[in-house]
């Protein structure tokens, strides 16, 4: 599947094929892969029916969330705008993770709960019993569609498109990536299922096309990670803490790349030791960067959250099960900022991980 042209990185693989995974082609971009949905638009809600459990005035909120039964809603970059005996009005955006919710009609409950979301438990500020341009159906996201930019398709496909006689044709695909060694990352989207709307001579010239296609991925890449990608693509980390100057949202995801750039591992030796490197482990994404390094060298992979950490921990296809020693340098750093830190410790000393703090 590896091409030697290094302009084409993008692999398109059929992997529901009845006979087993067929390339489908390879391109130098896919125009489509990275994509950040709109920020939802400010609007203004009146609640009805406000009693207020502690004393609140006009001026920014934060992210908020509505509880009716068990049913919760998040609002964001929530202001009031007035409050007038019984009405509160407030001004946002309906959270992106829940930008087509709420899209029923009015909770049927006695009264919803409105609480301030901070740094601990969230605050009851009062309930109320009905909102005026809430609870309504909002317009649904649809991502951009996909061009293949200079495609080579595979022979089979290039005579299905030269034989279609003006009938449709399908491309089904995952997409994956070769680095500037000739690994083969995975993309962590979901797969294209689209047809061909244009074909055209590429802008790279020679035999490649520019193909159009008539849907996007449901869930594209953020355009945040595009550099990150890029920039793993062209030089692939050979030493530790290339990802040390990155900030949280960026580390998450080093840490999807890493993943998806995983393959199975020949399990260690028992009893072995291991050395993470802690100075910039501020967060949890910090830690399982560094864990990764630790235990499978440089882009190293070695979980992401709790679940996929005990997995790992639990062998056999990630490198290293317990029980064995870790040597964790500068681990107070970990301490002061690192939330989670106990549940991590929690799960090494579950795997009889002897843990030597430095």
């Amino acid at each position: 599947m590896k091409d030697a042209d290094p302009l084409l990185r993008w692999f398109l693989v059929d992997e529901h094929h009845d006979d087993g995974d067929r390339p489908v082609g390879v391109c130098v971009e896919v125009d489509g892969l990275f994509a950040d949905e709109a920020d939802p638009a400010v609007e203004r809600w009146t609640l009805h029916g406000w009693t207020a459990t502690t004393t609140i005035g006009p001026g920014p909120l934060g992210e908020v969330a509505l509880t009716a039964g068990n049913r919760e809603n998040y609002l964001q970059d929530v202001t009031v705008v007035e409050v007038a005996g019984e009405t509160l009005v407030l001004e946002g955006r309906v959270h992106p993770s829940m930008e087509y919710l709420p899209d029923e009609e009015h909770p049927d409950v006695p009264e919803i709960e409105l609480r301030r979301i901070g740094a601990g438990e969230a605050e009851l500020l009062g309930t109320f019993r009905t909102a005026t341009g809430l609870y309504r159906e909002r317009p649904e996201y649809w991502p951009p569609d996909v061009t293949l930019i200079g495609f080579r398709p595979e022979p089979w496909l290039r005579e299905e498109m030269r034989h279609s006689e003006g009938k449709p044709v399908t491309i089904r695909a995952t997409v994956i990536a070769q680095d500037s060694d000739g690994r083969m990352i995975r993309t962590s989207i979901s797969g294209l299922h689209a047809e061909i709307a244009e074909v055209r001579p590429s802008v790279h010239g020679g035999d490649l096309l520019d193909v159009a296609l008539d849907d996007g991925f449901w869930e594209p890449m953020p355009v945040s990670a595009r550099h990150r990608w890029t920039a793993w693509l062209d030089s692939p980390p050979r030493e530790n803490g290339t990802w040390a100057s990155l900030d949280p949202a960026g580390r998450v995801d080093w840490i999807l790349m890493a993943l998806n750039n995983h393959s199975t591992q020949p399990e260690h030796p028992p009893g072995q030791t291991y050395r993470l490197e802690g100075r910039h482990v501020t967060e949890i994404a910090g830690f399982f960067c560094a864990m990764g390094e630790a235990i499978n060298g440089p882009g190293g992979y070695y979980g992401w959250g709790e679940h996929a950490f005990d997995d790992c921990l639990s062998g056999p296809y990630f490198g290293a099960k317990g029980p064995f020693r870790l040597i964790w340098t500068d681990f107070a750093v970990a301490r002061q900022h690192c939330e989670g830190l106990d549940d991590v410790l929690a799960l090494l000393a579950k795997h009889n991980v002897e843990v030597i703090q430095e």
